[in-house]
């Protein structure tokens, strides 16, 4: 309803605004869930600042809430994590976020396996 229109609005409006982004994608995760977030991720990683705040905001629900990360699709999972830190390649942020994103997902998906 009403309060997504309003998280896009700002969005929209605020694109390098890391903090308002940061916030707009945790009220979608604690809306509609981290499959929701990934979403955004996917559809923000161009933009620097939304890719930093997607990987941030991603990082921080999937350590509160890993049982629901295992149960998202992980080889898309890992794609949307592996574009948005292929496209920011000397953002530091980017990097090291994705980076202990992926080896914590690489490790769930072994520890499954086994």
């Amino acid at each position: 309803g009403g309060g997504v229109e309003v998280l896009v609005l700002g969005v929209q409006q605020h694109p390098t605004d890391e903090n308002l982004l940061t916030a707009a994608l945790e009220a979608i995760d604690e809306l509609h869930g981290l499959a929701s977030l990934l979403q955004a991720l996917d559809h923000l990683k161009a933009s620097p600042p939304g890719a930093r705040a997607g990987l941030w905001a991603f990082a921080r629900a999937a350590k509160d809430r890993w049982a629901e990360v295992g149960a998202l699709p992980h080889r898309e999972t890992v794609k949307v994590i592996l574009s948005t830190a292929h496209a920011h390649q000397d953002d530091y942020r980017v990097l090291s976020t994705a980076l202990e994103l992926l080896a914590d997902l690489m490790r769930e998906i072994v520890d499954m396996r086994c």
